[in-house]
């Protein structure tokens, strides 16, 4: 990314005149270097060159020439003592350059950005500026021990999501926190002001930002780390995701209501706030969006996992889940139909009475049946391997555990699926499977 303030036409002479620019730029740098030493830095004179050097900054010549000339150590001195955003900007636009890049991590250009950001969170342009440059400098792996020496960085970022002054200054900021959360530092992961600034991007107006917060807490939880989810659950992560739920739709509100059921994994109390926002979650399944009710469903597949919160389950939402699986199917989202079996066959095995009432009911054996027939599973839509092959083994294992009582040795003969289980036997579709389920 990159950013420049001048119009075309005074772009277009500075590139003309720019055979004289450089020489004085190597004049100006040498005499910028003395009045450092001097401490006398913020002349009008200097903060034009500054202006000069900010101009050109969008071009790649300029990075390597203040790469040949020593000019990256200049501009961070002289941004430790002047403080000007457009120093930022110019590093922003030259660590495009991989060399410059380095060169600028390698002088302590982490710790110098992140203090004008401390200092200046507040204005637009030198957020904008500091958390570009960071975004770009955080692509060099030498970069992560200055982050993590900078211990504030998490709670400046929280406040460049709170001010929201821009678009561009809140999606620098998330972006920078979700690419130090890959870095998988337990340092960084285990961070509590990390946790705070997560919950001011759920926060925001932008949805956008919603979304690029929604993958950090994603990140954060796919670890399964007990301690960490915890923490998350302490720093009210779980009001904001459920706040950003309101205004979610889609595969957003999907992927919300999974962070929702993975934040939550590890309590060990069913509190009557906790069993009211798992009722709604799962009262989701009904909804028509499609995207969102799916998201419900692995969200159900979660809460099943924890035994204070599975209590919440109950045989309605077995009907709910029939009710999608018939939908997804005839929209022929394979993907989407093998999460809703997934959570059917997990709580097919939880208890027997969900077993008889899933019988009983017919509707999901119905849609099994559909999905084992032949002429679904044509279907181009369905030829995606992995995919396709796991729905036909959840449908198997659906099978296999109805027929372990009367009704459903029954209810499998009725419907038909015995005889679309023996046809499955000489397709060679079928051959990841195991024929002794069948």
């Amino acid at each position: 990314m990159s950013y420049y303030n001048v119009n075309d036409s005074f772009l277009w002479f500075l590139k003309w005149f720019r055979p004289n620019f450089v020489g004085s730029l190597e004049e100006s740098l040498k005499e910028l270097k003395k009045k450092l030493s001097t401490g006398n830095s913020q002349t009008a004179a200097w903060k034009k060159v500054i202006g000069i050097i900010f101009s050109l900054s969008t071009e790649d010549e300029t990075a390597e020439e203040l790469l040949e000339m020593g000019g990256i150590s200049t501009l961070l001195e002289l941004l430790h003592d002047s403080l000007d955003p457009r120093i930022c900007g110019i590093l922003l636009n030259v660590s495009n350059n991989d060399e410059c890049r380095e060169e600028i991590v390698a002088q302590g250009g982490v710790s110098e950005v992140c203090r004008l950001l401390k200092k200046k969170v507040d204005e637009t342009l030198a957020v904008e500026y500091a958390t570009g440059a960071l975004l770009n400098l955080v692509q060099d792996e030498k970069s992560r021990e200055d982050f993590i020496k900078y211990s504030n960085i998490f709670k400046i970022l929280g406040q460049a999501l709170e001010n929201d002054l821009s678009t561009e200054a809140q999606t620098n900021s998330i972006s920078l926190i979700s690419n130090l959360i890959m870095d998988r530092a337990e340092s960084i992961r285990d961070n509590e002001e990390m946790f705070s600034a997560i919950a001011c991007g759920l926060n925001s107006l932008h949805s956008n930002i919603v979304s690029l917060s929604l993958n950090c807490v994603w990140n954060i939880c796919v670890e399964r780390d007990e301690e960490i989810t915890r923490k998350l659950m302490n720093a009210n992560i779980l009001p904001a995701l459920g706040e950003a739920l309101s205004s979610l739709e889609g595969e957003d509100a999907g992927n919300c209501l999974v962070c929702m059921s993975m934040v939550m994994e590890h309590v060990d109390e069913l509190t009557d706030d906790l069993k009211e926002c798992i009722e709604e979650m799962i009262e989701l399944v009904n909804c028509e969006d499609l995207k969102k009710a799916t998201g419900a469903s692995t969200a159900v597949w979660n809460i099943s996992q924890n035994d204070y919160l599975a209590s919440c389950i109950s045989n309605k939402t077995l009907s709910s889940l029939s009710k999608l699986l018939e939908s997804v199917l005839k929209e022929k989202d394979i993907k989407s139909v093998e999460k809703v079996l997934s959570c059917l066959v997990t709580l097919l095995t939880k208890e027997e009475s969900m077993v008889e009432y899933f019988v009983n009911d017919r509707n999901g054996l119905i849609q099994v049946y559909k999905l084992l027939e032949t002429e679904i599973l044509s279907i181009p839509i369905y030829q995606e391997e992995s995919t396709y092959r796991k729905c036909l083994d959840f449908s198997i294992m659906i099978s296999c555990i109805c027929s372990e009582i009367k009704e459903g040795e029954k209810a499998l003969l009725e419907i038909g699926i015995v005889t679309e289980l023996l046809d499955l036997i000489t397709l060679k579709q079928v051959s990841t499977s195991n024929p002794k389920n069948i």
